[in-house]
């Protein structure tokens, strides 16, 4: 538990050499070591033990069912550590679909009055791999590859990496916006 906690504070005390990519309600940032996250600070009334209880319960019967799982749940520290996979849908014609599936850590930490929420380790498995069974590690595709490099290509698809980038944003945006709906 102590190394879930000392990896979190690692990814959120660089915040000052950070930089943000992108336009958005959420931007993402990137770290001088080229790693991506996006993260949110919710002010709420409710203390540590009370967003415990909540977000537990949110992640267990809402979010996580059919996206992950918890990793761990350390009331002690004020942290909750998950693995999530969503479906993004970037683009459906008449004779195709460009999606992927979104891989992702999502990190609570509970302090009175605040939550931090971070999404980090990002990547993505392209939808038809996906429903091959290939995910194995081999098979994604980095997050900093698609949101700073843009080097995602995919056939038939115009400025798949951008595409991508729009997706995850609004995705991140929908989980953010549902968290503080729960603290409210």
């Amino acid at each position: 538990m102590k190394k879930v906690f000392v990896l979190l504070i690692s990814f959120m005390v660089p915040i000052l050499s950070c930089y943000c990519q992108e336009e958005g309600k959420y931007p993402f940032v990137v770290e001088d070591n080229g790693t991506v996250y996006f993260t949110d600070t919710i002010q709420t009334s409710l203390t540590g033990v009370e967003m415990q209880t909540v977000i537990s319960e949110w992640l267990s019967k809402t979010y996580l069912p059919k996206r992950g799982i918890i990793n761990s749940n350390d009331s002690t520290l004020g942290i909750i550590s998950c693995r999530a996979i969503d479906y993004l849908e970037i683009e459906k014609r008449k004779l195709s679909l460009f999606a992927v599936y979104m891989r992702y850590s999502l990190v609570f930490q509970l302090k009175d009055n605040q939550c931090v929420v971070l999404v980090r380790n990002i990547s993505y498995l392209d939808k038809e791999n996906f429903e091959k069974g290939n995910n194995s590690s081999n098979y994604y595709i980095f997050g900093e590859s698609v949101l700073i490099e843009k080097s995602y290509k995919e056939a038939f698809v115009k400025n798949a990496s951008e595409k991508i980038t729009r997706s995850t944003m609004s995705n991140v945006e929908n989980l953010f916006d549902a968290v503080r709906d729960i603290l409210e």
